[in-house]
């Protein structure tokens, strides 16, 4: 059965390829990619996990299919127009205040990790392990204001990787400066034992990359052998990573192989999401209270509104004595919270939206030097991708954190950008 899944996707992700003009960063490129992958990784597994569930399969590809449908749409629309290139970025008291960003980023990182250190006890890996668990139980979590600024912080981020790539596409060489900011940036991701916003970074690298050389060129980033390697090489650094930081942060189990626990992020949200369908046991609180849940409990929280505390149904499965973890991909908190046709309609607005990102990114002259649509469909694209994992358009688009971050790209832009960009050279 798990074959029709894996021919299933692989077919949705042709007709992507060829239907958006064979861009490799297009909204239903990822988002068909992530589950390609995945069934690749349920296929592996087939004879440990046990997939077999109709229903499962129709929900994926159905669900694909309708977002596919609600992306072409909106791209009929920008069909006409002509990609915006790079605007010229004028610098002024640059390395100056690169330098300052690097310092608060470098002070930042160490309160946090200074804190989670002091609240869980023990050494860095054994704290880090320690507060990754707990805060996934909602036991503890960083002090609210440090929190903000962790997430706010990350906009920052994301707009020092457009610039490093601008550099690199522009003139061929970056900055020291810029260089160790993007450093600082990705270790200090790892600060909180979540390899999430790690992962994020280099996706969001990724995409900038693609996106930027669409605009350069003003022509899409069709599959060549050269970004068919680079592909690859990325998905391999990328597992390689994986790996070493699990062990760096003290998150590996003693009786289960990297390998496995690597199968249980990349097949295993499918398996479980097939567990959850046979269940058939839906739990409807408040509308849509399991796709915004993070919302509803810091309502809940913030407000003490004790109808919006959503009990959680994300379990830790097992299939005989293998574990497959407790994520679900997207489609779970969608078939409980709006069953089939809502899952399926919910998919379609879902498409819309992310195409018209994507394609302001590419069509609109943005009214500054710096695209912020480019910058935050870079920050949307890693949850598209990531949809076969869990529920990252509930948790980091339609959130708090989306909120933060597009406030975030506002402050720096207040901050950072435009004094720099506007200033004009002196």
């Amino acid at each position: 059965m798990v074959t029709f899944l894996v021919i299933g996707c692989l077919i949705l992700l042709i007709i992507s390829y060829y239907l958006f003009n064979r861009s490799i960063i297009s909204p239903s490129l990822l988002i068909t990619g992530g589950f390609f992958i995945s069934s690749i990784n349920l296929y592996l597994n087939r004879n440990t996990w046990y997939f077999n569930s109709k229903l499962t399969i129709i929900l994926i590809l159905a669900g694909l299919i309708t977002f596919m449908i609600g992306c072409y749409i909106v791209n009929l629309i920008f069909h006409s127009k002509q990609i915006k290139e790079i605007k010229d970025i004028k610098f002024n008291s640059f390395k100056i205040r690169l330098i300052v960003y690097l310092l608060f980023q470098l002070l930042l990182y160490f309160i946090i990790l200074f804190w989670i250190v002091r609240s869980q006890g023990g050494g860095i890996s054994a704290s880090l392990s320690s507060f990754h668990a707990n805060s996934m139980l909602g036991i503890t979590g960083l002090p609210g204001v440090l929190n903000i600024l962790n997430i706010i912080n990350m906009s920052g981020v994301y707009l020092i990787f457009y610039l490093t790539i601008y550099y690199k596409i522009k003139f061929k060489k970056i900055p020291h400066i810029l260089l160790a900011n993007d450093i600082v940036a990705l270790i200090g991701s790892l600060f909180t034992g979540n390899r999430t916003i790690f992962s994020m970074y280099i996706m969001g690298l990724f995409i900038l990359y693609f996106l930027m050389i669409e605009k350069k060129e003003r022509k899409l980033s069709i599959l060549n052998p050269k970004y068919f390697l680079s592909i690859l090489i990325i998905l391999c650094l990328g597992i390689i990573a994986f790996m070493i930081i699990a062990l760096l942060q003290g998150r590996s189990e003693s009786n289960v192989s990297l390998i496995y626990n690597l199968s249980t992020y990349m097949g295993g949200p499918l398996k479980n999401l097939e567990i959850f369908v046979n269940k058939n046991v839906i739990t409807r609180q408040v509308f849509a209270g399991q796709t915004f849940m993070d919302t509803y409990n810091w309502l809940a929280t913030t407000f003490g509104i004790s109808q919006f505390k959503i009990t959680s149904l994300y379990t830790y499965n097992w299939v005989f004595e293998n574990g497959i973890g407790n994520v679900y991909s997207i489609f779970m908190p969608l078939y409980n919270d709006f069953g089939i046709s809502g899952l399926l309609i919910f998919m379609f607005l879902l498409g819309n939206f992310s195409q018209y990102v994507y394609c302001s990114a590419l069509y609109k002259q943005p009214k500054n030097d710096i695209s912020y649509y480019t910058i935050f469909y870079s920050y949307l694209g890693f949850s598209l991708f990531m949809s076969f994992f869990s529920n990252k358009i509930g948790e980091s688009i339609f959130s708090r954190a989306g909120i933060y971050f597009i406030i975030g790209l506002w402050i720096f832009d207040l901050i950072l950008c435009r004094p720099i960009f506007n200033e004009g050279n002196k």
